[in-house]
């Protein structure tokens, strides 16, 4: 029923004047001496008008009944103009045809009215219970969605609850493992912990050029190469990246609802943005492009200010080794100078001294590379003291200044943040490391035997050459 129903719909007023055309055609063909079917008890043209009424309602009916009525009298007019049948006539001037007539147009009229209004008052009560339950499968729907988004936040926090000791400590770890002076593997590895701990699927670290008013590309994460193309290297700061580091504050999306002035420099390809500050002054920002939904929120951007803080002071140390350090270096150990050595701690002393940090100095000396150099080679020799350097960069986890010193079998380690226990402890573990290693030169172990003098910052000392002379005189004291 329901496919006829659809049927029908989709051909209306069609199957109407199909109908009647049809019952018109029969009436005319078999029964043309009753046009009208007015002898007929069951008047078809009735039931056609009663079907319609109250199948489609009391519009359909009263169309029902005009079709008819214009069908009947178009044939009865052009059969009495040109068949001279006098249909018309006949009809007016007979009392019982016109008493049919009446009652069969009173009864079509209140079939209409009846049926039509109950048609129509059944097919609202439909509409609206159908309306009804559309808006409650939107409510549904609404409350499905609210409820999957209810449950995703609350597994995210969950997990940051449960998590977020171990991520803390975890974000720490990573962040201090960057600490090296290879300004190369700094940028990218710092994206890379926004990404692990924040979730971010696109991000970029940008430089602040404050002379020429611009911003530098230093490295990104999660570019597809569309973007990598279309994105220059050098922007002005006329946008979001450059408002942010000119009033060094943290931009955060939402802030678009509010500030019309950032709407206006908005490109769509930030989020989160966050400066870096280095000595006072605004150095970078980290730009996050794009971040799950559910990742955007007041913790990530704390993480972020986490992440940007800790960055600081390891790009600041990466900056001031590339700005002091000439590249001036032994072409077998690649020990930088010992005037380069002189510049770096005199730099060092200043920075720990301003803003009370500790500094401390390691004197390293191989004291029977004489024997190995007699044995092999004056080169065999040094490159032995590069392998005891290595170790020295090793222990001290990368956040070391290695330079040649005085002597040619002697080196200078600078150990920003490291106070006179902790150095104390490194040397000793030093040596000892030094023991355990198995040194091998031209395929035969050698045992290099190290000394070493070591001093550390502290309140009574005016100059770097307080920290120089220290570690000499101990030096020399374990050569003695």
């Amino acid at each position: 029923m329901e496919i006829i129903a659809k049927t029908l719909k989709k051909i209306f007023p069609l199957e109407i004047i199909v109908a009647v055309a049809i019952i018109l055609i029969i009436n005319i063909l078999k029964y043309s001496d009753d046009i009208g079917f007015l002898s007929v008890h069951y008047n078809p043209y009735l039931f056609v008008i009663i079907f319609f009424t109250s199948f489609y309602g009391k519009k359909s009916g009263l169309l029902t009944f005009f079709v008819t009525a214009i069908g009947i009298c178009s044939y009865i007019i052009v059969s009495d103009l040109y068949l001279s049948t006098d249909i018309l006539f006949t009809t007016i001037t007979t009392p019982s045809i016109h008493h049919t007539l009446s009652s069969l147009l009173f009864l079509s009229l209140i079939a209409i009215v009846v049926l039509g209004e109950i048609r129509d008052n059944l097919g609202r009560i439909i509409q609206n219970q159908k309306n009804i339950i559309t808006e409650l499968d939107e409510q549904t729907s609404k409350l499905r969605r609210e409820l999957e988004a209810v449950s995703m936040v609350n597994q995210e926090y969950q997990d940051r609850i449960l998590g977020q000791q171990n991520s803390l400590i975890s974000l720490y770890s990573t962040i201090i493992a960057l600490n090296t002076l290879n300004l190369e593997n700094i940028f990218p590895n710092i994206l890379h912990a926004v990404i692990q701990f924040t979730g971010a699927e696109q991000c970029s670290l940008w430089q602040y050029d404050r002379d020429n008013n611009s911003i530098h590309l230093l490295a990104y994460n999660g570019w597809t190469q569309d973007k990598i193309d279309a994105t220059p290297t050098n922007l002005d700061t006329e946008n979001l990246i450059g408002w942010s580091v000119r009033n060094n504050t943290m931009f955060s999306i939402k802030m678009l609802q509010k500030y019309q002035n950032l709407k206006a420099l908005d490109d769509g390809n930030s989020i989160i943005i966050v400066p870096i500050t280095i000595d006072n002054q605004v150095w970078g920002a980290l730009n996050i492009e794009k971040i799950p939904f559910i990742k955007y929120n007041l913790y990530t951007e704390q993480l972020l200010l986490m992440i940007a803080d800790l960055a600081a002071p390891i790009i600041r140390n990466a900056i001031r080794y590339s700005a002091l350090v000439h590249k001036e270096v032994d072409p077998v150990t690649g020990f930088n100078s010992i005037s380069e050595f002189y510049e770096v701690l005199k730099e060092e002393f200043t920075n720990a001294r301003q803003n009370k940090l500790n500094l401390s100095l390691l004197i390293v000396e191989c004291i029977n590379s004489s024997a190995i150099v007699e044995k092999f080679s004056m080169r065999d020799a040094l490159l032995v003291l590069k392998e005891i350097a290595q170790l020295v960069q090793q222990l001290a986890k990368g956040k070391v200044f290695i330079f040649q010193y005085k002597e040619t079998f002697q080196f200078a380690a600078i150990l920003p943040n490291m106070d006179f226990d902790g150095t104390a402890m490194f040397s000793l573990s030093l040596i000892e490391q030094n023991s355990k290693k198995t040194y091998y030169v031209k395929g035969q172990i050698v045992n290099p035997e190290i000394v070493i003098g070591y001093s550390s910052m502290r309140p009574n000392h005016q100059s770097e050459e307080d920290l120089i002379l220290l570690a000499d005189n101990l030096l020399l004291m374990q050569k003695i």
